[in-house]
């Protein structure tokens, strides 16, 4: 599951983070790195996804998050 369809409210460990090296560079210094855990604040469909991760919220573009792998966690 891509993280740009997990539902606002529920949790997700990040499987992998796909792209060119700069994309991947630029996700894995906010944090975003695999077996991270995250929690989606919002997500509304021609909007910026909002997670919190490693303490903090960020919101990321839904082009990007199409590139990150998520398996949902109860």
């Amino acid at each position: 599951m891509r993280l740009c369809d997990v539902a606002t409210g529920l949790s997700a460990r990040i499987a992998s983070v796909s792209g060119d090296d700069r994309f991947v560079s630029r996700v894995t210094a906010i944090g975003l790195t695999e077996g991270c855990a995250v929690e989606v604040l919002q997500n509304v469909k021609n909007r910026p996804v909002l997670v919190h991760v490693r303490d903090s919220d960020v919101a990321l573009d839904r082009g990007d998050c199409v590139r990150i792998e998520v398996e949902v966690v109860a």
